[in-house]
């Protein structure tokens, strides 16, 4: 979401620097409570349902798995945040550079690309509201990674000189 924001950033410079701030911040957030994980339950006793907030709840922690399971709700808040706000504007960088249809490049008075977020918020709308959360779950998480894998594999392509 940073990258695909800094261009409505007032100062371009502090973005690589705010990616690698909050990559370094979420991966040392992650390893402590993967530390603090691996102490409260073993292995065999992990469910998969609630990982985190029932290997609290088993070890009398109810206020903790509580905040657990409420931080849980929030992070699916700002990933679905983050989408919607990452989307459109992908699109529309994709409209500039040809690749999409010019009609996706419109913006409204407040520089919104208005266009680009009714083409991508009309058929999430239908899908969220007639497929069940499983398998939609599943599907986002497939395209999230094919998409990943496609931007990585077009760097290390892009950076390979070429005889």
């Amino acid at each position: 979401v940073l990258a695909t924001l800094s261009a409505e950033a007032e100062n371009a410079s502090v973005v690589p620097r705010g990616i690698i701030i909050t990559l370094l911040l979420s991966t040392s957030l992650y390893c402590a409570v993967a530390i603090v994980y691996t102490g409260l339950v073993s292995y065999t006793e992990i469910e998969l349902n609630a990982p985190l907030a029932s290997a609290s709840e088993r070890r009398g922690l109810h206020s903790l798995a509580l905040m657990v399971a409420a931080g849980a709700v929030g992070n699916t808040l700002t990933t679905v945040i983050g989408g919607v706000i990452g989307a459109p504007r992908l699109c529309f960088a994709m409209a500039q550079d040809g690749m999409l249809p010019a009609s996706l490049v419109r913006v409204n008075r407040a520089g919104a690309p208005c266009c680009s977020l009714i083409t991508l918020a009309v058929p999430t709308m239908i899908c969220a509201g007639l497929l069940e959360f499983g398998p939609l779950a599943e599907i986002v998480a497939a395209g999230a990674l094919c998409s990943f894998s496609l931007v990585c594999a077009s760097l290390v392509l892009l950076r390979c000189p070429r005889d």
